[in-house]
């Protein structure tokens, strides 16, 4: 449904601290350059698994999605704005909590099956 993909778009982009950087065209300057290598892939900074997740929110099955506007959109850091519990290894997950208009809040968790399955 709808709305359930919009859930699974908004976990993606707010429980992720991996980055996608489109690839730049090359610059007429850098054509001699040895070691620049220009093929047209994005560049992954973070977590390759979460990165994947992103790639995946941005492509046609999450209808062209733009996680980094949803991150704005939670206000993270913010008064009033959604709050980011980071991983830790002894919580083994992590937490968000993000504020919207529409629903006053939303948590999610990610980590290990057996620590978010026993919260649920």
């Amino acid at each position: 449904s709808e709305s359930a993909l919009e859930t699974i778009l908004e976990g993606i982009a707010c429980c992720s601290t991996a980055r996608v950087i489109q690839a730049a065209p090359p610059k007429e300057s850098d054509a001699d350059d040895e070691f620049a290598v220009y093929d047209g892939r994005p560049q992954l900074i973070g977590s390759k698994t979460e990165a994947a997740m992103i790639l995946l929110a941005q492509s046609t099955w999450g209808g062209n999605d733009v996680p980094d506007m949803r991150r704005e959109e939670a206000k993270f850091g913010k008064e009033d704005g959604s709050r980011l519990f980071p991983f830790s290894s002894s919580r083994k997950r992590m937490t968000v909590l993000v504020n919207k208009k529409k629903y006053p809040w939303t948590l999610y968790h990610k980590g290990a099956a057996e620590i978010v399955l026993e919260n649920c």
